[in-house]
């Protein structure tokens, strides 16, 4: 047979029927394959699984969300402004200040008003505090106060958590 009419045999086999190279899949593809399927099941599994144990935590976490971005908009058309404050005014902040503040109109001072004008132009941001998924509950409450409440506010640092 020699050798010239050995490798024509061998291209023959790996080639089909039409003349086109056979599409050969080795182990070591397919154990690749299954070592990269099973190290990105091993990173987003366990996120979908607490996600399905614990639906209010999701809830929590998306309401709490959109309350920061609220603020943090609130502070910025209010030129670095918390909720809770009236820029000038000597007064210690107050959970319904920050309600207000939150769903009402407001000049660029973080005074109040149910109507809107030249002056009130800003907000409102919220149409109220979202109801908390797990507790139930939807008031605001300052941090140091030990009142029942769905959210928490920090009138110092802007910062927002969920209530307990």
């Amino acid at each position: 047979m020699g050798w010239p009419n050995t490798m024509k045999h061998m291209r023959s086999v790996q080639q089909t029927s039409k003349g086109s190279p056979a599409r050969v899949i080795r182990l070591t593809d397919v154990l690749a394959t299954i070592v990269v399927l099973a190290v990105v099941c091993t990173l987003v599994g366990p996120q979908f699984s607490t996600a399905s144990q614990n639906p209010g935590d999701a809830a929590v976490a998306q309401d709490l969300t959109f309350l920061r971005q609220q603020i943090a908009l609130y502070r910025l058309q209010h030129r670095d402004l918390l909720p809770g404050h009236i820029r000038g005014a000597n007064r210690t902040a107050d959970a319904d200040l920050v309600v207000k503040q939150m769903t009402q109109f407001t000049d660029e001072k973080g005074n109040v008003s149910a109507v809107r004008s030249d002056r009130f132009r800003y907000g409102p941001y919220l149409t109220g505090f979202p109801m908390h998924a797990q507790t139930g509950i939807s008031v605001l409450r300052l941090v140091g106060s030990e009142a029942a409440a769905g959210w928490v506010y920090d009138a110092k640092s802007g910062e927002l958590t969920a209530g307990p």
